[in-house]
């Protein structure tokens, strides 16, 4: 099923996904997984998730701005992120702990991965089944802390059909059952020719030229 979106405050807002509903999502943009070399978004999303130091610094420019410009509750905010395949914690190397801590020190919410733990995991754009990408994360993640603000944001590269994330608010529930949970990435990722298959017609075309020379700077 493809997700729709409305588009507010610079960024894109999905009110749920195939794996978690009633859930809010932000994302910067589309990654359509066909159109990598084609649509500039794309190309730019799977060079960050290919750990291209050039993607990682555009990226630390663009969405903090990004999330600064929406409006957002006056509440307390606690952020963490997912965790790589293979890791059972987010490494203070990894393009993810940059942009969380990029985020959070211009917004001022609480910077916090080490409160997530996981067991390794085979990856799960390795898995064509959706069925079996939801088996293989299930019951992964934990966390051992108590959350002391308001809502917790939950950072990742890129989303598909939601499973990784679906765990991660397991998790977190199971420890604080009352925090508020959402979701913030850099791209949603879609298969462009399914979508044109089902008369549905999604582009990068809403996000803001400036973001774009922003991010290319970090190339230059």
């Amino acid at each position: 099923m493809v997700c729709t979106c409305e588009y507010e405050g610079g960024l894109m807002h999905f009110k749920h996904l195939d794996a978690l509903y009633n859930f809010h999502l932000f994302a910067l943009a589309w990654r359509f997984k066909d159109l990598t070399t084609t649509d500039a978004w794309s190309a730019r999303l799977t060079a960050f998730k290919e750990k291209d130091a050039r993607a990682l610094n555009g990226a630390c420019l663009v969405m903090p701005y990004a999330v600064s410009k929406r409006k957002w509750p006056e509440k307390t905010f606690t952020m963490v992120s997912a965790i790589p395949s293979a890791e059972t914690s987010l490494p203070k190397t990894s393009g993810l702990f940059q942009l969380g801590k990029a985020i959070s020190s211009t917004i001022k919410w609480e910077w916090k991965p080490e409160l997530l733990s996981k067991q390794p995991h085979k990856p799960l754009h390795t898995i064509y089944n959706a069925a079996e990408r939801a088996a293989e994360v299930a019951g992964k993640y934990s966390m051992s802390h108590t959350i002391t603000t308001d809502y917790v944001c939950i950072l990742d590269d890129l989303i598909t059909r939601g499973d990784t994330m679906a765990d991660i608010v397991r998790a977190i529930k199971e420890r604080n059952p009352r925090v508020l949970i959402f979701g913030l990435v850099l791209g949603k990722s879609e298969t462009h020719s399914y979508v044109q298959e089902r008369g549905l017609d999604i582009n990068n075309s809403q996000v803001p030229a400036d973001y774009a020379v922003m991010w290319d700077s970090a190339y230059k």
